[in-house]
């Protein structure tokens, strides 16, 4: 069975009138064929932080949040598995919106 994980980086705004909203969102994907070993590797690199951030976030990773050492910890983890790895830009003022949210 293949797994498919998927994350989005940046505003998922489409007013550009709005300052703050930005013209580009990131899509990057996971896929693998097993889980397991991709959950154990969160888990060992969770470890590896200290007991007062384990205790806020449990095994949660987050890259804005963690340390260049984690962050290289796992991609260095992750290079050791069997994935791919997809990652898309997507200009959002090349997106048509159709009908009004506010109805």
């Amino acid at each position: 069975m293949i797994h498919i994980y998927f994350d989005e980086s940046g505003c998922l705004g489409v007013d550009f009138s709005k300052s703050g909203t930005k013209k580009h969102l990131l899509i990057t994907f996971l896929i693998l064929s097993e889980c397991r070993p991709i959950i154990s590797l969160v888990k060992k690199v969770s470890r590896s932080l200290p007991k007062t951030i384990r205790k806020k976030r449990g095994s949660e990773l987050h890259a804005h949040h963690e340390k260049h050492i984690t962050k290289k910890r796992f991609l260095n983890g992750l290079a050791e598995k069997d994935v791919r790895i997809v990652t898309m830009r997507l200009d959002k003022r090349k997106i048509v919106v159709i009908g009004n949210s506010n109805n």
